[in-house]
């Protein structure tokens, strides 16, 4: 519902006559789209062409238009998670303040991806028509983050529960929106595509150099919003007929393989590091430095050295920590990963055959 009207999602325009309600906004959008066919919003184009360059300025900002027209819909059971990602200052939450004032600050949840995981943080999603956030943590997300997200756009039953009041069973239908430098990762995987094929991105290319930033831009577009939402609702009437997918981007695609491969970084840092033999050992310290620069180099999230040791010695590739400590080479005496070496640092790479074997932590010569 718009203040000029119903707005037939299928057919991209006002109706006057009764239709079915799955076309129809149950909210009202506080916009006045015209019937007539809309002219270009000059402060969105500028917007889109200063973060989306030239390159598929078109294609990018109709993705935009759509993301902004199903957030705004009450259009549910998509299966996908919107991500915004970009530098800073690329105007990310340019875009999500917008889409905020929209759909209305009583049916907006602000649970970010790191909150998924405590107890009482997901209810505050339970029925809204939005959850948004501007925070994607660099770090891995618990298990129980997954899991939650994995339930929200799968629309599957979840435990929820109010602080002081008793746990009920609930699906949550909340549209999600985040936005981030980089896309999320979990220490939890289940081997599945699950995660990757329940996302949709949006890349922003370019920040905006402060002495070019608009600061009355937010004001400008909220002038343009008829505009802006009657192109965002002729898009999502292409959604609709396109059986409710999103128009698919290159750059998307891209990303999505690359996060399929770090969405565990421990197996891609293992294919991409180490060597398997069940002669081959090193110091659990070496491999654990080489993993925070390989994390570093391909943007993996941090992960603390307890959870990389168990993660490792889980993978079910023959990896055991070692009962004594060892001298490897000129280095001191320290536990050790057996059954597994570094590929590329030839002075790491041991095996058992030129090691000492400390059982009281000294050398030989010590002894």
């Amino acid at each position: 519902m718009t203040d000029a009207g119903i707005w037939n999602v299928e057919q991209g325009g006002i109706d006057d006559e009764h239709v079915s309600r799955e076309m129809l906004f149950a909210r009202k959008i506080p916009v006045k789209p015209s019937r007539r066919t809309p002219p270009e919003s000059p402060a969105f184009q500028k917007f889109c062409e200063k973060v989306f360059g030239k390159d598929n300025l078109l294609q990018k900002r109709a993705a935009l238009y759509e993301i902004i027209g199903y957030c705004i819909s009450d259009i549910t059971g998509v299966k996908k998670a919107i991500f915004l990602l970009g530098p800073a200052n690329c105007g990310k939450s340019v875009i999500l303040r917008f889409i905020q004032r929209l759909v209305g600050e009583g049916e907006v949840s602000n649970v970010s991806l790191a909150n998924f995981a405590q107890k009482f943080s997901p209810v505050e999603m339970y029925g809204k028509t939005l959850n948004i956030s501007g925070e994607v943590p660099s770090s891995a997300l618990p298990g129980r983050a997954l899991d939650v997200f994995k339930c929200v756009t799968g629309g599957d039953r979840i435990d929820l529960e109010r602080k002081g009041s008793q746990p009920f069973c609930g699906i949550i239908t909340t549209k999600l929106l985040f936005a981030g430098n980089t896309l999320p990762t979990f220490v939890k995987v289940d081997g599945s595509d699950a995660l990757t094929e329940r996302m949709h991105i949006l890349r922003f290319e370019y920040g905006v150099v402060e002495e070019e930033r608009d600061n009355g831009l937010e004001d400008r577009l909220w002038e343009e919003r008829d505009i802006i939402v009657q192109h965002a609702l002729q898009a999502l009437a292409q959604f609709v007929r396109r059986n409710k997918t999103f128009i698919p981007l290159q750059d998307e695609q891209e990303l999505l393989v690359t996060l399929k491969q770090v969405s565990n970084p421990i197996d891609y840092f293992m294919e991409s590091c180490l060597e398997f033999d069940t002669e081959y050992m090193v110091h659990i310290s070496d491999v654990y430095g080489a993993y925070q620069k390989f994390a570093v180099e391909q943007a993996l999230p941090d992960i603390d050295r307890t959870t990389f040791r168990t993660l490792l010695t889980a993978s079910q590739r023959g990896i055991r920590i070692g009962t004594t400590k060892r001298r490897l080479g000129k280095k001191s005496p320290k536990v050790c990963f057996e059954g597994v070496r570094l590929k590329e640092d030839n002075e790491k790479m041991y095996d058992k055959r030129q090691d000492t074997v400390l059982s009281d932590g000294k050398s030989g010569e010590e002894r």
